[in-house]
């Protein structure tokens, strides 16, 4: 016996034949009943979208539709195809047993079935003959797309393995190679900083040695040699402080930061003196950025107040503009020149070292944010930084 029903029921839903080993559900004298008649109720609605994907697709994917018969309920998951003038419907009690089903009842041993032997013929007066060619025809056409679309699956699940292999290979060879950077960064890290302890070290020793020699030289005439000796001392001493600060750039991962806290939390370091900072930024905002950013807010600061003269405020706020954030740092001192705008973000431009606004712009660019300085001169110097769109919230 077959593990489930086969029959083929006309367009308005009438059983015109059952397969002769499946009356369990549609019984003997099954033929010409309205579908209706063997649907429980609860699965009315489920039976009806079934017959309309039929009728409009051609086909249908397996759904559960539940038969009765003499009280007790019985789900089987259906499938079928629309043919020329019917349904061929499949039921089984297990969606695995469909695909047996099909094969064992269309095309035993191999061999394509006879349409007269998957139904009873009806030789009702009525004439309810099902044109046996037709549906055979109907049934050769699918079964031919059907192996066409296995045989595309087979292949493209054949390329697809083959694929993912070597996506896989990939992934383990730029994981090696990370690991492998990673443990090279740590060496060099390891070097440099017993390399900058060292030289550090040295130029403590070499001040010590100017300050000695500066109060014991004979000739005052010397003063400005060991003031300028001390002053180059000092901007190495600098410079090799700055190589500590840029290797730590880009070394953690970026991630959501307060923007109006991190200006908070860098003007402590900032002597202020008597000039004010307003502080505009709503207290909810955040941005995407490298670690390091409160640096950038640090050097606007430290650099207003260092070279901006007669400054009395430094002023903080947001506008947008499109998708994209503007951040702005503004203060009402001397300015920058109309021909250092774009120097002052050069490394080694200005008073001291020339590197606070270099390593601003490289701590920014990590995540996609540019800085210019816009403010007129003698009237205040002025920063946007521009946040893109999704990289700030």
């Amino acid at each position: 016996m077959n593990p489930g029903i086969v029959f083929v029921c006309d367009h308005n839903g009438i059983v015109l034949q059952v397969h002769r080993d499946d009356f369990s559900i549609f019984g003997g004298d099954a033929g010409n009943e309205h579908l209706s008649r063997y649907v429980a109720v609860s699965s009315k609605e489920a039976a009806t979208r079934f017959f309309l994907t039929l009728s409009t697709d051609g086909v249908s994917i397996s759904r559960p539709i539940e038969f009765v018969k003499n009280g007790t309920s019985k789900p089987l998951f259906c499938t079928g195809m629309r043919l020329r003038d019917c349904f061929l419907i499949f039921g089984t009690t297990s969606c695995s047993n469909l695909g047996p089903l099909i094969s064992d009842i269309l095309y035993p041993d191999d061999n394509p079935i006879d349409f007269s032997l998957l139904c009873e013929a009806d030789t009702s007066a009525d004439g309810r003959r099902l044109p046996d060619y037709q549906v055979y025809e109907d049934l050769t056409r699918l079964n031919n797309e059907l192996v066409n679309m296995s045989r595309e699956l087979a292949d493209a699940q054949v390329e697809l393995e083959m694929e993912t292999d070597e996506l896989h290979k990939e992934v383990q060879m730029r994981k090696q190679a990370e690991e492998a950077l990673l443990l090279a960064n740590k060496k060099l890290n390891l070097l440099s900083g017993i390399t900058r302890h060292d030289i550090s070290n040295q130029l403590t020793v070499l001040r010590g040695f100017i300050s000695i020699l500066k109060k014991k030289q004979p000739d005052p005439v010397f003063n400005d040699y060991f003031q300028k000796i001390d002053s180059s001392a000092q901007r190495i001493s600098a410079m090799i402080q700055f190589t500590k600060t840029y290797e730590s750039i880009g070394v953690n991962v970026p991630s959501w930061q307060n923007i109006s806290n991190l200006v908070d939390i860098a003007v402590k370091d900032v002597a202020l003196g008597d000039i004010q900072l307003v502080n505009e930024i709503p207290a909810s905002t955040e941005m995407f950025a490298d670690q390091m950013i409160v640096k950038v807010f640090y050097n606007l600061m430290d650099n207003a107040v260092s070279y901006g003269g007669k400054i009395t405020t430094i002023r903080f706020y947001i506008e947008q503009s499109g998708g994209d954030l503007q951040m702005v740092c503004e203060d009402d001192g001397v300015g920058i020149p109309a021909d250092e705008k774009e120097k002052i973000f050069d490394r080694g431009f200005g008073k001291n070292t020339g590197l606070g606004l270099f390593l601003s712009r490289e701590i920014l660019a990590i995540t996609g944010i540019s800085i210019k300085e816009t403010g007129e001169p003698g009237k205040g110097a002025r920063f946007e930084m521009v946040v893109p769109k999704g990289m700030w919230r």
